[in-house]
C-alpha cells in the first residue's frame, strides 16, 4: 500500500491513484486523466499532488490496431510433415551463425520445387527428394572415408545418440530374451531327456519279452 493509499483510508477527501486500477479484464472505459478531472470537478475531493504532473505528461492514448496476420511460408506444411515422420529430427542442433538453411527446410523446399516444376503430387515429390537425400548420404560417407569435407543439404550432419531410456529398454529386452531362451533350452533338454528315458524303457521291455 502506498502513502497516498494510507492517507486515503484516513481522509476520504484524498484521491489515490490506486482507485483507478481496473478491477475487470475489460479495463477502464474512461481514460485515466479524464476520470480524475471529472472527480475533481465534483468538488468532493481535494486536489492530489500528482494531478499537475499527469496533466503535464498525460497518459498515451490506447489505439486498437488490427491483429497482425500470421506469416506462413509455402514449405511450412511440408516441414511439419517431415517432423511428424522423423520426430528425432527436432533434436538436431541448429547453427545460428550458418548462412546455410537448416536441412529440414531445404528438404521441404526441394520437395516443393519438384511439386511445382515437375507438376507431381506431394507423395511423388517426397520420394524424389528422398532419392536425392540417399545419394547425398552415400556421397557424404565416401567423402568422410577419404577425409574430405562435404556440405550436406538434405541430410543431418550430426548423429544423435540414443537417450538413456532407449538404452535401458534395449538392455531389458536383451535380458528378457536371454532369460526366455534359457527357459526354452531347459524345457527342450527336459523333453529330450524324457524321450530318451521312454525309448530306454521301451527297449528294456522289448528285450525282456524276447528273452522270455
Amino acid at each position: 500500500m502506498t502513502i497516498l493509499d494510507e492517507k486515503h483510508f484516513l481522509d476520504k477527501s484524498l484521491l489515490a491513484i490506486s482507485q483507478f486500477k481496473s478491477k475487470t479484464k475489460a479495463g477502464r472505459a474512461m481514460p485515466f486523466l479524464q476520470m480524475a478531472e471529472k472527480i475533481m470537478r465534483s468538488g468532493a475531493v481535494s486536489k492530489p499532488a500528482w494531478l499537475d504532473a499527469m496533466r503535464a505528461v498525460p497518459p498515451t492514448k490506447r489505439y486498437a490496431g488490427n491483429k497482425p496476420s500470421k506469416i506462413v511460408f509455402p514449405e511450412d506444411r511440408l516441414i511439419r510433415a517431415y517432423y511428424n515422420r522423423h520426430p528425432a529430427a527436432r533434436f538436431q542442433p541448429i547453427d545460428l551463425q550458418s548462412k546455410t538453411p537448416h536441412y529440414v527446410r531445404t528438404f521441404a523446399l526441394t520437395q516443393l520445387g519438384f511439386m511445382k516444376k515437375k507438376r507431381v503430387s506431394e507423395e511423388v515429390a517426397l520420394e524424389m527428394t528422398y532419392d536425392l537425400a540417399d545419394q547425398e548420404e552415400i556421397a557424404a560417407e565416401k567423402a568422410a572415408a577419404k577425409g574430405k569435407k562435404f556440405t550436406r543439404r538434405l541430410t543431418p550432419s550430426h548423429n544423435l545418440e540414443r537417450n538413456h531410456v532407449s538404452k535401458i529398454q534395449d538392455e531389458e529386452e536383451a535380458a528378457w530374451e536371454a532369460s526366455r531362451k534359457a527357459q526354452v533350452d531347459k524345457f527342450m533338454a527336459e523333453q529330450q531327456l524324457a524321450r530318451e528315458r521312454k525309448l530306454l524303457e521301451y527297449d528294456e521291455r522289448r528285450a525282456s519279452r524276447d528273452n522270455s
